[in-house]
This record gives C-alpha cells, sequence and structure tokens, in this order.
C-alpha cells in the first residue's frame, strides 16, 4: 500500500506532498528528499548511454526493510515519488507503474486549471483517493486485461492496418452497402423507378495487349541514325568510367574534311583497325560533313600528324594488325587510302552480263571507253577454246550498239549487255558495219573445284573431290591418310551434263553445304 506521494519540480522545489500517516510525515519527507539524489544520478546515466530516455518509469530508489522508494520522471523534468509499505517483502510491478499513470494524469489534470500558477505548490481539500488507495495485493489481473477495466488504446499497428484498409477501399471505389428487407406493406416499386435506379451502363473493355518491358522501353527510345561503324563503340573506354594510365587518349584530325579533329579514348586492348573504326564511329555519331563514303576500316589509314594537324606523309602508316599501346603518339590523322581514292575516281564499277549470263563486275576510271571493255573481256574470256564466235556491245536499253570510243562512266546506268551477233540482225542499225566495235570470243569452259564428302549407303562418309565444267561433272577420291581405309573412297568417274536430272540444295551454313545430284 502507498503510504505517500510527492511531486518534485523541475529545479527540485516540492509541489506537493501527501501522507497517510500525520504522525510518519518527517520521516517519510526526509525519505523522499533523500532520493532526490539518487533520481539525478540515474537520469545522468541513462542520459550518457543512450541519448534520451524513452521509459518515464525508473523502479526502486531507496529499499528498506519496511518502506520502498519508487521514482517517475516526465519529459519536463518533473519527478513522482511513491513510498510503499512492504512488511511482507512482495510487489507487483504492474500495480506501481499503474500507480504512477494516474499519478501523472492527475498532475496534468492540475496543471490544467486556469486558475493554477505555474512552479507553485499544488493543494487540494480532496484526499487523492483514487492514487493512495490503490491496493496493488488485490490486482490479480494485469490493469491492461482487466475485462472491468477502462478503456485500452489500441496499437499502432491495428490503427495502421486500419487505415490502409480504408485507403485501399477508397482505390478500388467499394462501397458497403447494408440491405435491409423492404417493408411488406410498401407499394412495389414502379418500372420507371427501378430503371431510373439502376439504369444499364455501357461498359467499354479496352483491348488487351500484351506488352514487354523491353518493348515499351523502345518506344520510349528515339531512332538512332545508322551508324555502320558501331561495332567499334565497345572499344571506346570514357564509357568504362573515369579515365586510367592504361587508357590512351588520342586526337584524329579528318584529312577529309577541313579543321575537323575527333577526340577519343581508346581502350587498352583495342588494336590500330579497331582505333581506326571509333574514330570513324565517333566522327558519324557527332554528324560531322562531310559523310565518310568509305564504310570498311581497310579503307582508311593512320598517320603521323602534329599538334597543329600537319600530316607526316613521308612515313608509313601506322600497322593495322599492331596494338595501340605499343604507339606513343598522342596526335594522328586519318586519310583515306590511296586505292580507295582512285577506286572513288573511277566511278566505281560496271556490271557486263556475256551472252545473257550473270552479270560480272569490272572496274573502270573516266578514260575507260567500250574497247577496253571488250579487250578486257577477250583476255578474260579466252581460257579454254570452243567455237570462236563474234559479239557486240549492247546499252541498259538493248535497242542501240555502243561506239568503241565511248567513255563508260559517262553512262546514266552502268549495265552492259554482251550478245553475239546474229544473222538475223536489220542491217539499218549498223551491226554489220565496221561502225560498232566486234569482239571474237572464244568461249570458255569455267572449271570450279570443290571439296565435298561422298555419303555411303552405310552413311559414313569418304572425302573426295568434285570438279564442276559447263559440260562435264568429275569426281575424284581425296588422299588416303593411315592404314586402314574403310569404308572405301569412291572411284574416278565422269559424268556429262546431259546425264543429271536434278540438282537439289538439301541445306546450306555459312561455308557448307548439302546437295542431291540425280
Amino acid at each position: 500500500m502507498a503510504v505517500c506521494i510527492a511531486v518534485v519540480g523541475k529545479d527540485n522545489i516540492p509541489l506537493c506532498i501527501s501522507c497517510v500517516d500525520p504522525t510518519l510525515e518527517l520521516v517519510l519527507q526526509s525519505t523522499v528528499h533523500s532520493s532526490l539524489d539518487v533520481i539525478d544520478e540515474k537520469v545522468s546515466t541513462l542520459a550518457k548511454t543512450s541519448g534520451d530516455i524513452r521509459d518515464l518509469y525508473i523502479g526502486v530508489l531507496l529499499p528498506a526493510d519496511d518502506h520502498r522508494t519508487y521514482g517517475y520522471v516526465t519529459n519536463t523534468k518533473v519527478k513522482f515519488l511513491i513510498v510503499v509499505d512492504a512488511p511482507d517483502g512482495v510487489i507487483r510491478e504492474n500495480s506501481i507503474r499503474d500507480m504512477f499513470r494516474r499519478l501523472h494524469a492527475a498532475y496534468i489534470k492540475a496543471i490544467y486549471n486556469p486558475f493554477y500558477v505555474p512552479g507553485t505548490s499544488i493543494t487540494s481539500r480532496y484526499k487523492p483517493v483514487g492514487i493512495l488507495d490503490g491496493d496493488y495485493a488485490d490486482h490479480t489481473k494485469s490493469p491492461d486485461l482487466k475485462p472491468e477495466g477502462g478503456y485500452r488504446g489500441r496499437s499502432d499497428t491495428a490503427q495502421r492496418l486500419e487505415k490502409l484498409n480504408l485507403q485501399w477501399l477508397e482505390e478500388q471505389k467499394i462501397k458497403t452497402i447494408v440491405w435491409k428487407d423492404p417493408d411488406p406493406n410498401a407499394e412495389p416499386a414502379s418500372e420507371e423507378l427501378l430503371d431510373e435506379m439502376f439504369a444499364k451502363k455501357q461498359v467499354v473493355c479496352k483491348p488487351q495487349v500484351n506488352k514487354s518491358p523491353f518493348s515499351d522501353l523502345m518506344e520510349a527510345m528515339p531512332v538512332t541514325p545508322y551508324n555502320p561503324f558501331a561495332m567499334y563503340s565497345r572499344y571506346d573506354a570514357s564509357a568504362a568510367g573515369p579515365p586510367t594510365s592504361y587508357h590512351k587518349p588520342l586526337r584524329v584530325f579528318m584529312t577529309m574534311a577541313e579543321n575537323v579533329e575527333v577526340d577519343i579514348l581508346v581502350a587498352e586492348h583495342a588494336k590500330v583497325s579497331d582505333a581506326v573504326g571509333l574514330a570513324c564511329w565517333a566522327y558519324t555519331k557527332q554528324g560531322r560533313c562531310p559523310k565518310l563514303n568509305v564504310h570498311d576500316v581497310n579503307g582508311y589509314d593512320l598517320h603521323i600528324a602534329e599538334e597543329d594537324g600537319e600530316v607526316d606523309w613521308e612515313l608509313m602508316p601506322l600497322d593495322k594488325t599492331a596494338k595501340m599501346s605499343k604507339y606513343g603518339f598522342r596526335y594522328l590523322a586519318l586519310a583515306e587510302r590511296p586505292a580507295q581514292k582512285e577506286e572513288k575516281e573511277k566511278g566505281m564499277e560496271v556490271h557486263y552480263s556475256l551472252d545473257y549470263a550473270r552479270p560480272v563486275p569490272y572496274p573502270i576510271t573516266k578514260l575507260t571507253t567500250v574497247e577496253d571493255l571488250l579487250k578486257h573481256i577477250a583476255d578474260s574470256e579466252s581460257v579454254e577454246r570452243v567455237e570462236p564466235t563474234e559479239y557486240i556491245v549492247f546499252g541498259p536499253d538493248s535497242a542501240t550498239p555502243l561506239a568503241g570510243d565511248l567513255l563508260l562512266h559517262t553512262m546514266p546506268v552502268r549495265e552492259i549487255l554482251v550478245v553475239p551477233i546474229d544473222e538475223t540482225m536489220d542491217e539499218t542499225a549498223g551491226v554489220t558495219a565496221n561502225t560498232y566495235p566486234k569482239i571474237t570470243v572464244e568461249r570458255a569452259r569455267a572449271v570450279e573445284n570443290f571439296r565435298v564428302n561422298y555419303v555411303h549407303p552405310s552413311r559414313l562418309k569418304s572425302d573426295c573431290g568434285l570438279t564442276l565444267t559447263w559440260d562435264m561433272l568429275m569426281v575424284h577420291p581425296g588422299p588416303r591418310v593411315g592404314r586402314f581405309h574403310y569404308p572405301k573412297p569412291p572411284k574416278n568417274m565422269t559424268l556429262h551434263m546431259d546425264s543429271i536430272v536434278d540438282c537439289l540444295l538439301l541445306s546450306q551454313r555459312k561455308d557448307r553445304a548439302v546437295v542431291r545430284l540425280t
């Protein structure tokens, strides 16, 4: 049973001291004053260790044989002390905490009084029955679990779950309607009222489109222009983080454009050809002009240059197969190879078709004429002598023969047809006269060799060679390796093309094809 309570202010000023037995008032006041030093010591210890005091209840301050003093400190440094008479030594901590909570509530109610001056003594004509007469020995259950106890606040978890549930209901636009049975004596609702209350709504179903996150990302990203040197962007060391001593910074001067330079950071393992592709990639990515006409790194060379961009043409270009770490030059120049320049000046090439065969490319210059093309055809096609024939050159329209002194690069369409002279041709076209150049071609027998596998009926394979001409097919066994040969390789055989009925391509890969000859 509590025999004394005390409320002490922030500066250890007693605000209220109440005792049950007035004869023991001096003894109990002395006990309360002695406990103040213990409270200050415990509060300072907790502040040093944890930084803040979360538990307002301090516990036992001065235990004695027949009395025990308990302390309680608020956040405003107001101290509550309760002296408990414990002759048998049995005290329940929950009862002490409950008394401190009620004492704290009574103190709050007192300072809420508008006539109370803070810092002065608290006087009351009523005895604090609810505090001093709290018999902790009769509390057989926890105060929080008493069935007849007061209101117990819910935990934060329960309140948070309730808020989340209400928020979910609002998001789902769900409304709870309590059903009530209609009054049996009431008149039934008319059809117009029912149609007004339960109007039919037209539900619009959006078409469901299954799209992956990658498709959405591709639609959100803008379309980048095509860069033929994109494969060399992996050698850009600037995308891998801050530059290190292993990376090589270069300044490349583009000789095909005036006062244009590109700064790149080449990776350690990159070769010279990779540095050329990286410079072309950066030049194309920045949208510089003029655009690069050659989309192959083999069409460019890297030369040594000065800081002002002057190229040292007397020195050989860098070896494309070597690594860039081999060279210590900081300034380089990118130039087109002479062969590429000459090819661009030649106007690339023309395609001629001999006797309606597959078109063959032929490189030309600005001075190449039709007669030069005919000489080239005569030299390249005279491999094996078979029936000499006279041929004449037609343009893409196949109407009028071409003159011998015609420059091929002036033709709008560089496609030429070389056909044999027929006796039925119109003489008014001047074909039979000497005004147009003619050529006598001794038709070549094209020879192609292949390395093939001969498949036996037992599904085993043998290496052999296949030779194809325009009129013959020859199969000859390959070289024998080892001592034993199983299965036996095929014998030499020669077949005429007239005996071949069909040639079917079964499958094809990068450097291999399966063909069935019938």
